[in-house]
């Protein structure tokens, strides 16, 4: 009676899991899984050919099961195997899935009541701490929540982040868009524009300096969105603009991208400027803003008896 190899190649590995699995197994996959850390490096034969050990297979058809069932992230799967020598699933693990293969089909995408309790926690303690300072404990603790239950939903700090900013930025376009409901002249539209964006920034302007601080730290993924946020919000202020010029023949002359991103910076400052003291009220400054870009400015005096006062960040998004 033969005994069964110690070690198999790559090939041989991948139609081991895809035959005891019945789900498609590459070797591209099991090298992907290699470098996530999932499964231990193989050595190499005297001819540099990967031998990875025949005992594995159970564990990859583990992985390929939890991926297939309840659509976790590798980071997720890691984490629930990394304390499990022979690649089974610890007891809370195991219940812990149960309950989420339960909502998973009940509830729509993203609507899991854990996620959104996560989200919801992240928003406060990011405000909070910053980006730096907020640890994966801060944020599960907050929702009262496993550490084990954030890695089903996200595979680090960075993509509940993300999410966070997300929602954010879609509920900042959702305002735009119930204020602009109706209203069809131009240089109403940039008022009404203007008004609910500089009021959306103060509500999310922790977030969006979060932002700020990552993307000129240098990483990737914050670049990209932050680029991403703000061509979203220029764009439809162009056509604005477009408007404008076509009707009026005011900013003709100005290329409607670049004074689209002028106006968003301006109205960011303008914002910032009105948490300083009460000299100013959003209403104002966008009033004469407004003024000077159709030719008719008329710039509000400082009210009387006002005193400059120190920015009050707790008072600021309320």
């Amino acid at each position: 009676m033969s005994e069964e190899p110690q070690t198999i190649t790559v090939g041989k590995l991948a139609r081991a899991v895809t035959e005891a699995s019945g789900i498609r197994c590459t070797p591209r996959m099991i090298r992907n899984y290699e470098s996530k850390g999932l499964i231990a490096k193989p050595r190499r034969s005297t001819g540099g050919i990967r031998l990875y050990p025949a005992g594995g297979i159970e564990r990859i058809v583990r992985i390929k099961k939890l991926q297939h069932e309840f659509d976790l992230s590798l980071a997720a799967i890691n984490h629930l195997l990394e304390r499990q020598d022979d690649g089974s699933l610890p007891p809370e693990a195991s219940q812990l899935l149960s309950e989420t293969a339960a909502t998973r089909g009940a509830l729509p995408p993203g609507g899991e009541p854990r996620r959104a309790r996560l989200v919801e926690a992240a928003d406060g303690v990011l405000r909070a701490k910053g980006y730096r300072e907020t640890t994966i404990e801060d944020i599960v603790n907050e929702a009262g929540v496993a550490k084990g239950t954030f890695y089903l939903y996200f595979n680090n700090k960075q993509d509940l982040f993300l999410e966070v900013l997300s929602r954010a930025v879609l509920a900042l376009e959702s305002h735009l868009e119930e204020a602009l409901d109706g209203v069809t002249g131009p240089l109403d539209r940039l008022r009404k524009r203007a008004l609910s964006y500089m009021r959306g920034y103060l509500n999310y302007r922790d977030l969006i300096f979060i932002l700020y601080g990552e993307a000129v730290g240098g990483d990737i993924r914050f670049q990209r969105e932050f680029h991403d946020i703000y061509r979203r919000l220029t764009s439809t202020l162009s056509e604005d603009i477009r408007e404008v010029a076509a009707r009026f023949g005011a900013l003709s002359s100005v290329d409607p991208e670049l004074l689209s991103y002028a106006l968003v910076g301006a109205g960011e400052m303008l914002a910032y400027r009105s948490t300083l003291d009460d000299r100013y009220d959003l209403e104002e400054i966008v009033s004469g803003a407004i003024g000077l870009l159709s030719g008719d400015a008329d710039t509000p005096p400082p009210r009387e008896g006002s005193q400059s006062r120190s920015p009050d960040p707790q008072a600021v998004g309320d």
